[in-house]
């Protein structure tokens, strides 16, 4: 009997015993390492308070995804700190690993503030409401996500469900039952956890808003959203502002302004500031966000409430140094962190305009299901050179669908993957092209290696460009001494001088401008002096100069005229940062000068080849030239523009006039070449290459007022 009982306690502690033991151990362990307790709820006491009596939160949309570097720049702009910063979400994000952005507002809390999420129900511009879904309980698995995620950062977060619901051209607008319910569902489904979120009812101006009111127990702060355009009277916007926040004061709620902006001239940006944001403290706002956004939509309307002309800075900062600004978030605790002194000097980042998928919805579609296909291809176990040319087509798949995609965190998805076959591609280059397979194979593999590097300053990962360009370049000393000497892209001085390009990119993010620039001239050099003598390959017998007219034959010019116009338009941007930092003229005349001889070459005005971005690029550069010279004086800088690039050359180029819609002879002194310029390039179907030149053009644009 004795035994049989210790049998079964032994048994008893076997089953149970050990597995507890091991559980406790285990969760131990993760408490000591800081692991997430999935159980966890967050603090109502770290819900927003209104500021003190006579104070106002600020705020602004900076970026996408705001971050610290973003803040800091608009900050040292306009000399005021953004208390509330402002970002949109859909339900697609809602679907990620990490549906709550905690990154992004720890970065905010760090600092004092606050995040502002719109969370929109829909998946993204051109998809269907998702109104019913949410009431039908489809996303409570997403919802209850989303309030951990809010709950494990457990700080200040303001979140505003389908916000503008009243009006607007949006799928999920003016449908009153409906929006109530899932406001109230999502209300529920996201505080079972996330107890820290202050829930913001955000309607546009209008009239019956209160048939939207989910109800005081939903509600923790009431928001208004209003615009002004061009043309439109202020007066009587600010009559229509004051009679909905006179509805939206019913509820007793604190009253902020959820987004508001100007798309006007820089003239009537400074009069909306300055007779708009004079009423904030009649009107009892306790914060405001301005939304710093442009954008073109499908059909080509571009609006801009961006503040960048230096009449509108100016009245923004008055209007701004007018309110009696708070500078901190209070929480329910009384915690009111004083974390932010002075401001420093920011070296901007671009800023990151999209958001909603537009209209290259149907071309990713397109790219997605020639990428499914190939992969599938890849799957079923075919042989090596098949597979190595199917892993080189996704990639470059990955990379078009990584330049389409709006959202920050799928382009880094996309380029990975890139990244994951080129570096399979790697492993087994084709060796079984052409007549000359060793010649073929060694080219093919140096070209995998370019598109990493290539992609890794895709990525911001500069070090492990340089890194790779190194491996590459030793590889390329050590062994391929088949390739030619000379003559071509294709040859060890081209393979090292490309090389040499996208270390001196790596370098310029870097902002080791010194670096930069010693080897965008030293690829300038090369290039320009193969355009004079030519040699040739090994393998075609002994070396002896030719003429160029002898040699140079179908693309081997022009991809080498290529990388010269690279490397020259590098030269030009370090030009443009340095006249930003320094005082003198020198490098935007020299600047000038690289625009007025690259425009003398014929490939800048042709279609074939992708040398029509690299001409945009020159455009835009050249004209920033102009503004800095002339201190933003547009008279001066058009007529700047006007003297320094080669106009009877360039009226010459029949595919680059067709690309900026020019029928016109663009010589003519009559015309005004910034204005066919600009409007050329801001065409909706014109494509742009590089986030900063993008950001450069809209700065024009704003300039100019287009």
């Amino acid at each position: 009997m004795k035994w049989a009982r210790t049998k079964r306690i032994g048994a008893w502690a076997f089953k149970w015993g050990f597995p507890a033991l091991l559980a406790l151990g285990s969760a131990s362990y993760g408490f000591k390492k800081g692991c997430i307790d999935p159980y966890k709820k967050g603090s109502p006491t770290h819900q927003i308070q209104p500021p003190p009596d006579g104070k106002i939160y600020s705020g602004s949309w900076v970026n996408h995804t705001p971050d610290r570097a973003h803040l800091l720049c608009f900050e040292s702009k306009f000399g005021e700190k953004v208390d509330i910063a402002f970002r949109f979400q859909n339900f697609k994000e809602l679907q990620s690993d990490k549906p709550f952005p905690v990154a992004e507002a720890e970065q905010v809390s760090d600092r004092g503030g606050s995040i502002f999420i719109a969370l929109e129900p829909w998946k993204g511009k051109g998809g269907k409401s998702l109104l019913m879904d949410i009431v039908n309980g489809k996303y409570d698995k997403e919802l209850t996500a989303y309030g951990k995620g809010a709950a494990a950062y457990d700080g200040p977060a303001f979140v505003a469900f389908a916000p503008g619901m009243n009006t607007g051209p949006e799928p999920w607008t003016k449908r009153p039952e409906l929006f109530i319910q899932a406001h109230r569902r999502i209300h529920e489904k996201v505080s079972e956890y996330g107890r820290n979120i202050t829930w913001v009812w955000n309607v546009n101006l209008g009239e019956n808003i209160d048939q939207y009111y989910p109800g005081d127990k939903y509600v923790d702060w009431v928001a208004l959203n209003f615009y002004h355009h061009k043309g439109e009277p202020i007066s009587a916007l600010r009559d229509q502002i004051a009679a909905t926040i006179k509805q939206l004061k019913k509820h007793g709620k604190p009253l902020m302004i959820g987004r508001f902006g100007s798309s006007g001239t820089p003239a009537e940006k400074a009069e909306f500031f300055t007779e708009i944001m004079k009423h904030f403290k009649a009107w009892r706002i306790k914060g405001f966000i301005y939304f710093n956004f442009s954008e073109t939509d499908g059909n080509g309307n571009f609006t801009s409430f961006m503040i960048q002309n230096d009449q509108a800075v100016k009245a923004y900062r008055q209007a701004l140094g007018k309110l009696d600004l708070d500078g901190n978030i209070v929480t329910r605790d009384g915690e009111q962190k004083q974390l932010f002194s002075g401001f420093m000097p920011a070296n901007c980042p671009v800023i990151e305009m999209t958001y909603w998928t537009g209209s290259n919805a149907r071309q990713i579609e397109e790219i997605q299901s020639f990428i499914n296909n190939r992969e599938s291809y890849i799957s079923s176990n075919r042989t090596p050179q098949v597979n190595n040319k199917l892993r080189l087509q996704a990639a470059d798949a990955y990379r078009e669908l990584a330049r389409l995609t709006p959202l920050k965190k799928d382009k880094k998805a996309y380029r990975y993957k890139a990244l994951r076959h080129l570096k399979k591609a790697l492993k087994s280059p084709d060796k079984s092209l052409v007549y000359h397979p060793k010649i073929e194979y060694v080219r093919e593999y140096f070209e995998i290696y370019l598109k990493i590097c290539d992609l890794y300053l895709e990525l911001g990962k500069e070090r492990k460009a340089l890194a790779w360009i190194k491996q590459a370049e030793k590889k390329l000393s050590n062994r391929w001494m088949v390739l030619a000497q000379n003559v071509s892209p294709d040859s060890v001085p081209g393979y090292k001088n490309r090389g040499r390009l996208t270390r001196a990119q790596a370098y310029e993010r870097r902002e080791l401008y010194h670096k930069a620039r010693a080897l965008y001239s030293k690829v300038d050099k090369w290039a320009t002096a193969e355009q004079d003598t030519t040699s040739i390959p090994l393998w075609l017998g002994s070396w002896k100069s030719f003429e160029p007219t002898l040699f140079w034959r179908g693309e081997d010019k022009s991809k080498i005229r290529f990388i010269a116009v690279k490397a020259r338009l590098g030269l030009m941007r370090i030009d443009l940062r340095k006249a930003r930092s320094g005082p003198g003229t020198e490098p935007l005349e020299r600047l000038l000068k690289r625009a007025n001889r690259l425009f003398k070459w014929k490939e800048l005005g042709k279609e074939k080849g992708g040398f029509m971005d690299l001409a945009f690029g020159s455009f835009i550069y050249a004209m920033h030239a102009c503004m800095s010279l002339s201190n933003n004086d547009l008279a001066k800088a058009k007529k700047l523009f006007a003297e320094h690039l080669p106009w009877k050359t360039i009226n010459r180029y029949s595919d680059l006039k067709e690309a900026l819609g020019v029928e016109a002879d663009i010589s003519s002194e009559s015309l005004d070449k910034w204005e066919i310029v600009l409007k050329g390039l801001l065409q909706p179907d014109i494509r742009i290459g590089g986030e900063n030149t993008k950001a450069m053009l809209s700065i024009l644009r704003e300039f100019t007022d287009i």
